[in-house]
């Protein structure tokens, strides 16, 4: 059934990504010097801002015009997520091959020959899906299933089996965060000062209505409920929404359907006693650190030594397999992510230039 070898296709949205994706495809280049494949990027950046991003004729990548937003889905607080899904789901329309690898330009797969023996192992397991799990301190998204910073899809086997789909694009549920005047007014009443004025229509603020009333509730009750806890006993995510952001549909429908696996990552479980033994009551799906450890390594690769505390590494076979970065860069300042950038950068290229030096001098 698996007669021949698989095309590997990589798909790419490039948002300002230019040094990323550039280091990023020679690095592809180097460690899999004898293996073919193909590089799909949408180009998402702003139209005043392509200067300083990949050109459209750049000769290593197919370069693809970015998704349109419509003027509702700009409002919307998840309009980043919206574009990237909306290029992820144009750019597959774009390639028939039966192996494709949606990959973050900010996402660097470190195996030598990794190509060629993520496609062996493919085979030789069956799976439709594999690629890395979400880190397990965002714990209100998806666990146990591949996420699009890096995820194999071996589309001939998924249609053998009769299924079709692919769509990346969030799933948004009640009042969560459709728009950006509704959050803002969920926001603002959900302070305890400023609930009893919600009643009031005159006082209400745009776009409310009186059947968003539980939706405030539930609110003011998540509010009330970290004021009051300790700050050391505050993972909990009984009150969060559930992230239903890129790829959850894909998670959704196929989890139980079609073989899938990932892979280990770093993470180091920092709840102390008392953490763990109110946790310990609660479902996986509320808890902050997941029940079942399996594909969680507790030591790190020295190579990422300077983004440890926040970065996310992920191993196969013992291995260090992949870094991603965006994990680093979630709550610092603008200087502070450009000096990440550029520090992450020069330990790519130098790992990079390692690898061309052994392989010439085999």
């Amino acid at each position: 059934m698996f007669e021949g070898a698989l095309i590997l296709t990589i798909i790419s949205v490039s948002y300002k990504s230019k040094a990323l994706l550039e280091a990023n495809y020679q690095l592809v280049k180097t460690l899999n010097p004898d293996t073919l494949f193909r590089w799909i990027v949408v180009q998402n950046t702003p139209i005043d801002e392509l200067e300083a991003d990949l050109a459209m004729d750049d000769p290593r990548f197919e370069m693809i015009k970015g998704a349109i937003l419509t003027a509702q889905e700009k409002e919307c607080s998840f309009c980043r997520s919206i574009h990237h899904a909306k290029a992820l789901n144009l750019a597959l329309t774009y390639t028939d091959a039966d192996l494709i690898l949606i990959l973050d330009p900010d996402c660097f797969i470190l195996m030598q020959n990794w190509i060629e023996l993520i496609e062996k192992h493919i085979k030789q397991e069956g799976l439709v899906f594999l690629g890395v799990p979400y880190h397990p301190k965002y714990c209100t998204h998806y666990r146990g299933f591949p996420n699009a910073i890096c995820m194999f899809i071996h589309r001939r086997l998924m249609q053998e089996q009769n299924y079709f789909s692919l769509d990346f694009i969030p799933v948004f549920e009640g009042w969560v965060l459709r728009n950006k005047a509704q959050y803002e007014a969920v926001d603002y009443h959900s302070r305890p000062r400023q609930l009893l004025k919600f009643f009031f229509s005159s006082t209400r603020k745009f776009p409310l209505k009186q059947k968003d009333f539980l939706v405030i509730v539930r609110e003011c009750i998540k509010r009330l409920f970290y004021k009051c806890v300790p700050s050391k006993w505050k993972p909990f995510s009984l009150f969060r929404v559930k992230c239903r952001d890129l790829g959850y549909k894909i998670y959704d429908q196929y989890r139980s359907l079609l073989k899938h696996q990932i892979f280990e990552i770093f993470a180091l479980d920092q709840r102390n006693f008392r953490e763990k033994f109110l946790e310990s009551f609660l479902p996986d799906r509320y808890r902050s650190f997941p029940r079942n450890t399996k594909f969680i390594r507790k030591t790190a690769s020295q190579l990422f030594k300077e983004f440890e505390a926040s970065g996310e590494q992920f191993f196969w076979k013992d291995q260090l397999f992949a870094f991603h970065l965006k994990g680093v860069l979630d709550n610092l300042s603008k200087e502070e992510k450009s000096y990440s950038r550029e520090q992450l950068l020069k330990i790519i290229k130098k790992y990079t230039a390692d690898a061309q030096k052994v392989a010439t001098s085999r």
